[in-house]
């Protein structure tokens, strides 16, 4: 039976977590729904303002929103969405569809079956997964390539991971010696701290002298210290200019002097999970032109389900907590007190 409401965790502008109930929407043209069996809370961006909070303006009226963008569960209406019916095993996406609540409607260019092989909680991973791959995309990683990832929060273990998948040498870079030990664990060849002052010194231990191809900012906040120090060990030509590519895919703040230090390196930023994502026509059916558009976001989280599928991309060990949906708010203030302990948290449904 379908109820007419659900059980949904809602974040406010003054950065405070609470789970309550909600109407239940019907599913309109296009869309599914589906009564979810597990989300996850992705430590970053769902997560900005409560690490912010004493910068907030705690004066104002206090507003709420459900939040949350990455769930698996069951379709119960499939209502007509081209190749899904009732009792698929399906991920979703999406801020607004896939959200920490225990009923979810999703539009179907923005959900996936899960083969028999992927587990619901491997298939809460899409956003972040899809976010990951298109940054790699990005950052042309090639087979052969050295490539350093800075900040090793769920997005960068999987940017990590699938630059391995590609051929690449990956090396691992945070201040968390937990996260530094599970990179390894996954596949980086080293795991290392960055020191502008020791740049050849880290170039001739980790890329054989050559320097790095590409360096990904994988985390929020200050990046500026960050972008020198990736600059001071990339290819580097004998009239000193410094090649490479820098991508950007956490939410960082960065304020430096170009061209500068940065030679002729392409420094250029990665947003969500591919094209489509946030076209609500294309969310629903509208088709782009695959000609055009080789990589949209169906396909890119698509790929990443068949190399977990195939076990050569793992996500299961990135998953430290699990709780129930009357727990995320203690949850999430644990991902955020706790960084060294915490990284992936499930959130699991009852019904």
């Amino acid at each position: 039976m379908i109820p007419h409401s659900k059980k949904v965790a809602c974040i406010s502008n003054h950065a405070n977590i609470k789970v309550e109930e909600a109407p239940l929407t019907a599913p309109a043209s296009g869309e599914m729904l589906i009564q979810t069996v597990c989300s996850l809370i992705s430590p970053g961006t769902e997560l900005n303002s409560l690490r912010n909070k004493a910068n907030l303006d705690l004066t104002g009226e206090e507003t709420w929103r459900e939040f949350g963008y990455q769930s698996a569960g069951i379709v119960v209406d499939a209502n007509g969405c081209p190749g899904f019916a009732n009792g698929d095993r399906v991920a979703s996406m999406g801020g607004g569809y896939a959200g920490h609540s225990n009923w979810n409607v999703a539009p179907y260019q923005l959900t996936w079956k899960l083969p028999d092989e992927i587990s619901f909680e491997e298939g809460s991973f899409t956003n972040l997964l899809g976010t990951a791959l298109w940054a790699v995309r990005r950052g042309q990683v090639q087979f052969g390539a050295h490539v350093a990832v800075v900040g090793l929060g769920i997005v960068g273990q999987l940017i990590s991971q699938i630059s391995r998948l590609s051929g690449a040498h990956a090396i691992g870079i945070d201040r968390v010696e937990m996260r530094k030990q599970l990179a390894l664990s996954l596949g980086a060849e080293h795991i290392a701290d960055l020191n502008r002052a020791q740049a050849t010194e880290w170039k001739n231990q980790y890329t054989n002298g050559y320097g790095i191809d590409a360096g990904f900012v994988a985390f929020g906040g200050d990046a500026s210290a960050v972008m020198l120090e990736l600059a001071s060990i990339m290819r580097c030509a004998p009239d000193t200019h410094v090649y490479g590519r820098i991508v950007v895919v956490g939410g960082a703040r960065i304020n430096i002097p170009l061209p500068g230090d940065y030679g002729n390196i392409d420094i250029c930023s990665s947003s969500r999970t591919g094209p489509g994502y946030h076209d609500k026509e294309w969310e629903r059916g509208k088709p782009y032109p695959e000609a055009v558009v080789q990589w949209n976001t169906q396909r890119n989280v698509g790929e990443c389900f068949r190399a977990i599928a195939a076990k050569t991309l793992r996500v299961e060990p990135l998953i430290t907590h699990r709780v129930e949906i009357d727990d995320v708010p203690e949850a999430c203030n644990k991902l955020v007190e706790n960084p060294d302990e915490a990284l992936g948290v499930i959130v699991n449904y009852q019904h």
